[in-house]
């Protein structure tokens, strides 16, 4: 994923519909930083970085258009990047089983043994 200058990003919304869908969920003024590609689970587009103003619990949060409006995330774990905002938007691939299977398919690679299993309860 590429970051992308903030004129090359969409045309519609506008950053200005943006920062109001931010102010409008979180109360909250914001500054666009940056922007990024993404292509995750079937699903591409345009995510933009926000730097927030006086948010209790963030600092930053990733905004893009989807066919229902704007999506808006708040930068807070496990969310820490484009791709991690969309995928958990997507309700589709919880972000942090993903990196649970990524740590222990690092882990088997390490010690060369199977992966543990559970089973659901």
């Amino acid at each position: 994923m590429a970051a992308m200058p903030m004129g090359e990003l969409m045309n519609d919304p506008t950053v200005s519909d943006f920062q109001r869908a931010i102010s409008e969920q979180y109360g909250v003024e914001s500054n666009a930083l940056a922007g990024e590609r993404v292509a995750v689970n079937g699903w591409m587009g345009d995510v933009l970085v926000f730097a927030l103003l006086g948010h209790p619990m963030a600092t930053f949060c990733y905004a893009w258009r989807t066919d229902s409006g704007v999506t808006v995330a708040l930068h807070r774990t496990p969310i820490d990047s484009p791709r991690e905002a969309v995928l958990s938007a997507l309700g589709s691939t919880d972000v942090g089983h993903e990196r649970l299977a990524e740590a222990e398919a690092a882990r088997v690679q390490r010690a060369g043994t199977a992966p543990a299993t559970t089973q659901p309860t």
